[in-house]
């Protein structure tokens, strides 16, 4: 059972936007800019996306609504509901979306050096590790995805890239130390900024700053473009 395409970007955002607010500084900026930008309505999340690099391995973390996933829901779907609704299938089918909600990662995921994609193996670590019992809201196959895979014994620089399907990134990539390399937003089916570790691998700090700021100037447009259009369904129900 493949995740249905058009619930993707959807069911890909993280909890925490959900009731996310755009910064102040932003908000005049946003509404400002809101009549030149309504194709910004649709596309309200973000995927917080974190990449640990080591001298020969590699880790991708991405804060997503696994359930929702899996099911080709949308993120309004009841979170009970969708919990019932995998804890009710038997083994065989349970095994069939999970394995398909893997290859939506490996096929949508990349990680490229060079030209060249570097393959990963993807995990579920909240489930795997029997941490979805109890979990606010609640969840089955939890509320993140790990990626590790190999990194090529020679190369100069990494980029990272989302498919269109997805929310646009929130990339944060740091080395084995914790030392940031690559802070930046990253729209939707673009690449990132190339980065490596090691010393100057990561763009200037002003460069950091203006495209995380554009990221949530970007952000601050959509949820408040949403809002109006919600206010003006609201109001068009009660005329």
């Amino acid at each position: 059972m493949a995740p249905a395409n058009d619930t993707l970007t959807d069911a890909l955002m993280p909890l925490s936007s959900r009731t996310m607010r755009p910064r102040p500084s932003l908000v005049a900026m946003a509404a400002l800019a809101i009549a030149a930008t309504p194709s910004l309505a649709h596309d309200l999340g973000t995927t917080e996306t974190l990449i640990t690099l080591g001298e020969q391995r590699f880790e991708i973390v991405m804060e997503c609504d696994l359930d929702a996933l899996a099911l080709g829901a949308a993120p309004t779907a009841d979170d009970a509901e969708l919990l019932a609704a995998l804890e009710a299938m038997d083994g065989a089918r349970l095994a069939e979306t999970i394995t398909d909600l893997r290859q939506l990662f490996a096929r949508r995921v990349r990680l490229f050096a060079g030209d060249a994609r570097i393959d990963f193996e993807v995990e579920f670590p909240d489930r795997e590790a029997g941490h979805t019992l109890g979990m606010t809201p609640p969840t089955f196959l939890g509320l993140s995805a790990r990626l590790r895979g190999a990194l090529p014994s020679s190369y100069e620089t990494l980029r990272f890239r989302l498919s269109r399907a997805f929310p646009s990134a929130q990339l944060t990539v740091i080395d084995a130390n914790g030392e940031i390399l690559l802070e930046e937003f990253v729209p939707r089916g673009e690449d990132s900024s190339y980065f490596t570790v090691g010393a100057g691998s990561a763009p200037e700090r002003g460069q950091r700053k203006r495209a995380t700021g554009f990221g949530y100037l970007l952000l601050a447009v959509a949820l408040i473009a949403a809002a109006g259009t919600m206010a003006w369904r609201r109001a068009s129900l009660h005329a």
